[in-house]
């Protein structure tokens, strides 16, 4: 089967999101962590 480029522009892309999506939730549980540590040292 031949590769084209639009099959590699669309691999590239989905590469990009599942990147994306791994540094959100990352993102989001250390946010999520420091919040938690922030409320817990104010009560």
């Amino acid at each position: 089967m031949e590769r084209t480029d639009f099959d590699k522009n669309f691999e590239a892309i989905f590469e990009n999101k599942m990147m994306f999506s791994i540094i959100e939730k990352k993102i989001k549980s250390s946010v999520f962590f420091i919040l938690s540590h922030v409320l817990v040292k104010t009560q």
